[in-house]
């Protein structure tokens, strides 16, 4: 027992000696890195060959020189031309060129380990397998292409040939104790190449009348059109018939619009990949995408706002997740492609008013706009209107938010100036405040319209007259008045040489305003969708009216 003890001991002196000895020779050493002396040519470059890998895909063979944890390729540029979506591929050769990193600490083993087989350079990068002689290369997202080309957002253009295609719909209602009203649409295109001619025919009640007849042509995102359509709508102002032509862009030239009705999800991947979407749980869409940069098909997804799961699956089966917000609306446009417009013609008048062939007003007018989307989630629209003597400017905003949907706009216009008019009753302005109700001096001087509802006279059908609130000139007798379901005074014809009449453009549409020939006064506007005898529909203020029944002393 003493002997194995002294024996032990012995062993532990002559181990704790020697690391002293160690200790004290190290003191006195000098790392230097490189070779030691009489080995300099190891770190001279030598000649080699590797595989080189982008994306998970094989590039080639290339030439190399190597050097102790470093890699240089003798033709980068061979290797940046094989690579697509480059943004500087001269810079990045010449990076090529350089001795870089050979990053052997992230070459993946046999047991793999979470974050080998990835690298994010400054600008270009190489984990380079000295074992296997194989090298994987990887680039900066920001050195890469995100956009799309032209030539690859846009369908070809078709083939210059004839075409056409032809379509009937009707509709048809009506009851026992009326005639039945009926409409039979035709809509005709006939196209060469990506020139087309459209027409729509109706033959109605009202008989047969071209709706639409118009020549365009559409290439690469932009449409051309001549001749006799109907003009955009801005948010507040209503779209017109007009005769003319017009410029603006299109969505029907680009390629998968449904996909482009959405914000862009952009994704990098660092070699080729599976990626699914899912949205609450539900799986919408899966496919294959190549390295780099890469634009994720949304076309499958619903309109709206909302959060979706992207699930990056690589060849080697590691599987990460990232979560992004995404918004698809029709109004809004993809940020790369806003919305122009500029049309310019004549107003046709109304259905009803004009004959089969176009009959057009004396009122020209034009329309220019832009719509922009600024966010994923908000976009802004400017829309501007001429209208014979009077203008309008509208400014508006979108957004989309989960659930929600907001659309605000504003709209200022000018007041056109008016001929000067002669009355046989005539009052200053202060006069005519003094004279009357607010109501009525808003009504009767202004031209302002009271809501519809607000008089009792729309529900009074007794036996009389009604004079202007004005000056007491007989307007309408009770005869001609019918309940016209407006929730306005109502009535087919005026007492003869009661009323005069003018055109108004006020809200950008054609109307035919109505007031007293006896003091000018605003009494409203006649529409051509009455009953017989005449067919009209003279719509009054009844602030703008007094009443007084049969045989009343007036």
């Amino acid at each position: 027992m003493t002997r194995a003890f002294l024996f032990i001991l012995l062993i532990v002196v002559i181990v704790c000696s020697g690391c002293l000895f160690n200790q004290s020779a190290y003191a006195g050493m000098q790392v230097v890195p490189g070779a030691p002396e009489g080995f300099e040519q190891m770190d001279r470059p030598r000649p080699s060959a590797v595989t080189l890998l982008y994306g998970g895909d094989v590039l080639g063979v290339f030439a190399v020189h190597l050097t102790p944890g470093q890699i240089a390729f003798d033709k980068p540029q061979d290797i940046i031309a094989a690579i697509p979506a480059v943004l500087t591929p001269a810079k990045l050769a010449a990076l090529l060129a350089q001795p870089l990193p050979a990053h052997s600490e992230l070459v993946c083993g046999e047991k793999r380990r979470e974050g080998c087989g990835l690298l994010t350079p400054e600008n270009i990068g190489v984990i380079f397998d000295e074992n296997r002689l194989q090298a994987e290369l990887f680039i900066n997202t920001s050195e890469l292409k995100s956009g799309i080309d032209a030539a690859q957002r846009y369908l070809p253009l078709p083939e210059r040939q004839w075409a056409s295609v032809d379509a009937i719909n009707g509709a048809v209602n009506g009851t026992n104790a009326a005639a039945p009203n009926y409409a039979v649409t035709n809509e005709a295109i006939m196209s060469f190449g990506e020139a087309k001619l459209g027409t729509q025919t109706t033959a109605s009640n009202q008989g047969l009348r071209f709706d639409t007849a118009a020549a365009s042509v559409e290439r690469q995102g932009w449409d051309a059109t001549g001749g006799l359509f109907r003009s955009r709508a801005m948010q507040l102002l209503s779209d017109r018939d007009i005769a003319g032509v017009s410029l603006a862009t299109s969505m029907h030239t680009v390629l998968d619009q449904n996909k482009n009705e959405g914000n862009d999800i952009l994704l990098y991947l660092p070699r080729r990949s599976f990626v699914s979407i899912f949205r609450e749980g539900r799986l919408y869409s899966s496919r294959a995408y190549e390295a780099g940069n890469q634009h994720i098909d949304t076309s499958d997804l619903p309109d709206g706002a909302y959060e979706i799961t992207l699930r990056i699956q690589e060849p080697d089966g590691d599987t990460r997740e990232e979560r992004r917000f995404f918004v698809k609306a029709p109004q809004l446009p993809p940020p790369d492609l806003p919305t122009y417009y500029v049309q310019a013609g004549m107003i046709r008048k109304p259905a009803g008013t004009d004959a089969t062939l176009p009959q057009l007003t004396s009122d020209p007018i034009i329309r220019a706009g832009t719509i922009r989307r600024l966010t994923d989630d908000f976009g802004v629209a400017l829309g501007a209107l001429g209208v014979k003597d009077r203008a309008a400017f509208e400014p508006g905003l979108f957004w989309v938010g989960p659930g929600l949907q907001v659309n605000t706009a504003l709209l200022a216009s000018s007041r056109a100036a008016r001929a000067a008019e002669t009355y046989a009753v005539t009052h200053t302005d202060d006069e005519w405040r003094k004279l009357l109700s607010p109501d009525a001096y808003e009504v009767l001087r202004h031209e302002g319209t009271e809501p519809p509802e607000s008089s009792p006279l729309d529900h009074e059908f007794s036996a009389g007259r009604y004079d202007c609130a004005g000056c007491d000139q007989h307007l309408f007798l009770s005869d001609t008045k019918f309940d016209s379901g407006t929730g306005w005074p109502s009535f087919w014809a005026p007492i003869k040489n009661a009323v005069a009449t003018r055109t108004d453009s006020s809200l950008f549409m054609q109307r035919t305003e109505v007031h007293c020939a006896r003091c000018g006064g605003h009494l409203g506007h006649v529409f051509d969708d009455g009953p017989k005898p005449t067919g009209l529909r003279y719509c009054m203020n009844g602030v703008a009216l007094t009443f007084h029944k049969a045989g009343a002393n007036t």
